[in-house]
């Protein structure tokens, strides 16, 4: 196959590592080891800042190793909020498969904000609320922009997919389910994918969080992989190097993570971007039939 038939095209910091690996784990679906290749994006924003894939040749390389999986697909989140991606999307895939994860859109622009300030992606001075007075805001050290709030109007850019694509080619998850049940999240998304839905994946592995270091001197020396890695390449085969470098990950992303405080949520600007969210959820409410009326409240 050379080329994927389902996407995760959605959303950034909604769950959809979690969901990718939980994928990555089917003896029925290939993903490449590559996430975020972010193809089908013209212009590159924080999600997909390196667009680390830019020739449809080197796309298609991706998904070679596929071998007799039913399920062959990619993770880009930042597809979901592009303006070409579903055009340029149609016309190379044809009708995939297409995932979205939708987290309380508040809270997904706050964690996506700790995480610009986390990864030095916004001056330490910057504010939450400085940062969500536009719906773009400039990058420290970057012409491109951070839009916070703007990807949050899920209902506003879903129907930029479902003008393109049939609303069954389309599962629409919740960040809150995932969080109650993460098997049966994913098990929901293997029978979407019309694999075996009754095989549990692993769960429990520590993934990336959004939030202030503790301590900048241990976050600087826990991203400072580069000579150990260049190390283990040097002196170890490559079958040997894959666990090494599992392993190191997870530590590595177990002490970022003890290493992380959360600044609390103002409710003041929550409040702001309730008032600012409100008819779109309404609407998204009506298209899901889900009650989300939790997300307009600082206490949910």
């Amino acid at each position: 196959m050379n080329y994927p038939n389902f996407l995760i095209a959605g959303v950034p910091k909604s769950g959809t590592t979690t969901l990718w690996k939980n994928l990555c784990q089917h003896p029925n679906i290939f993903l490449p080891s590559l996430k975020e290749p972010h193809f089908f994006v013209t212009v590159p924003d924080d999600w997909a800042r390196a667009k680390p894939v830019d020739t449809i040749d080197v796309y298609r390389s991706l998904f070679e190793p596929a071998t007799s999986e039913a399920a062959v697909g990619e993770a880009s989140p930042g597809y979901f909020s592009s303006q070409e991606a579903p055009t340029r999307i149609r016309k190379v895939l044809g009708v995939p498969q297409i995932i979205f994860v939708f987290r309380n859109p508040i809270e997904r622009a706050f964690s996506h904000f700790l995480f610009s300030l986390q990864n030095g992606l916004e001056p330490g001075s910057a504010t939450f609320r400085s940062a969500i007075q536009n719906d773009t805001v400039q990058l420290a050290n970057s012409v491109r922009h951070r839009p916070y709030v703007n990807i949050g109007y899920y209902y506003d850019h879903l129907q930029r997919w479902t003008s393109i694509f049939d609303r069954k080619a389309i599962k629409i998850m919740f960040f809150d389910d995932l969080n109650d049940d993460e098997v049966a999240f994913t098990q929901s998304v293997y029978d979407f994918l019309g694999v075996d839905d009754s095989f549990v994946p692993e769960t429990g592995v520590a993934h990336a969080k959004s939030g202030l270091p503790k301590s900048r001197r241990l976050h600087s020396l826990v991203n400072s992989t580069g000579p150990l890695r260049r190390t283990l390449k040097a002196w170890c085969p490559e079958w040997l190097l894959q666990e090494i470098r599992g392993a190191l990950t997870s530590a590595r992303t177990t002490v970022k993570n003890w290493n992380l405080k959360k600044p609390a949520l103002p409710e003041k600007q929550y409040r702001k971007l309730a008032d600012r969210y409100q008819s779109d959820i309404y609407q998204l409410e009506k298209e899901t039939g889900r009650d989300l009326s939790h997300w307009l409240s600082p206490t949910s």
